[in-house]
């Protein structure tokens, strides 16, 4: 499993030590647990909508039973550190105040 401390970018801290998991990442493909998923199913539209508009990026997947987003995108157009960067910040945008609470209640 890959800590997002090991993609290198601008993540808030909070988000970097208790809210996302890269679990699997591959060229073309992200797998990423979010903490917070399960908790706000209002939010999962607008996630997968701003997921969408990331350049590149092809397929959208969430499983919030296990607080589980896939990403599929064209590894030609971006490379894997820099759609890791990406994503990761466009996370921290979206992830509501209260959002850390799932974590800290042992959502994962």
């Amino acid at each position: 499993m890959i800590n997002v401390e090991q993609v290198g970018g601008q993540c808030n801290p909070a988000i970097r030590e208790s809210a996302l998991q890269i679990v699997h990442s591959t060229p073309g493909r992200l797998r990423v647990r979010l903490a917070w998923l399960r908790c706000y199913p209002s939010l999962h539209e607008p996630l997968s909508t701003s997921i969408l508009s990331l350049a590149a990026v092809r397929e959208v997947r969430l499983t919030p039973a296990i607080n589980s987003i896939v990403v599929c995108y064209d590894p030609q157009g971006i490379t894997e550190k820099a759609f890791q960067e990406k994503f990761c910040q466009l996370l921290q945008q979206l992830t509501p105040v209260h959002g850390l609470w799932c974590c800290e209640a042992g959502n994962w």
